[in-house]
């Protein structure tokens, strides 16, 4: 793809698209061909949660493969970390920020390593079979429906896992659970919300739509 399509698709804002590509491309996520930008091989297993590649990935920041092979199996506090960078880096006032992302992907590879992480709000695992588990959810319920308390359960469960998307999505789920009794408004908010969600992580409404494609089939 060309850079401003990959802009587009990930509903980038034309000033910060460059620094956020510049950084996909740094982590070795993203690579360019003699075609235009693709993702890399790393990037793809990274995506989908293998752990060799995502640790691979994070540490091709030098700081913070320095980090990770000093304090990664440690537990040390972020004034120890700080006390280092300030010493052998003489990182000044961007030193908060430093040790706010070294811990999240740190944090994120051992999750990995535990057997599962999360990744902003999606659910990465080691065996990932989204078709299959979607097939066994939708068969769960075509069999035994929910009841009135497990739906409003679960579309509270959806509230608490997605409060920390775009304000769009955190309004439609609130849109939702206004109208969790009226079942034909609540189901179509909630393709609007399968639709947007969809959008910014393509490769879940992929394994949904094959699932669907399956059961059409």
């Amino acid at each position: 793809m060309s850079f401003s399509e990959i802009a587009e698709s990930m509903k980038l804002p034309k000033g910060i698209s460059t620094p956020i590509m510049g950084a996909l491309s740094e982590y070795g996520l993203v690579e360019k061909s003699d075609l235009g930008w693709r993702i890399s091989a790393e990037g793809k297993n990274a995506i989908f949660g293998d752990i060799d590649a995502t640790r691979k990935c994070f540490t091709k920041i030098s700081l913070f493969a320095d980090l990770y092979h000093r304090f990664g199996s440690k537990a040390v506090t972020s004034g120890i970390i700080e006390t280092y960078l300030r010493g052998k880096y003489r990182k000044g006032e961007n030193v908060a920020l430093i040790i706010k992302r070294f811990s999240e992907g740190l944090d994120y590879v051992k999750g990995l390593e535990s057997g599962h992480t999360i990744s902003g709000n999606v659910v990465i695992g080691t065996e990932l079979n989204y078709s299959r588990d979607i097939a066994l959810l939708k068969l769960k319920y075509a069999l035994d429906p929910p009841t009135r308390d497990e739906i409003h359960k679960l579309i509270d469960i959806v509230e608490h896992e997605l409060k920390n998307e775009d304000s769009s999505i955190v309004k439609l789920i609130k849109s939702i659970k206004e109208n969790k009794d009226k079942k034909e408004v609540a189901k179509v908010l909630f393709d609007n919300l399968i639709s947007i969600l969809g959008d910014k992580y393509p490769f879940l409404i992929t394994e949904t739509n094959t699932a669907k494609n399956e059961d059409e089939g």
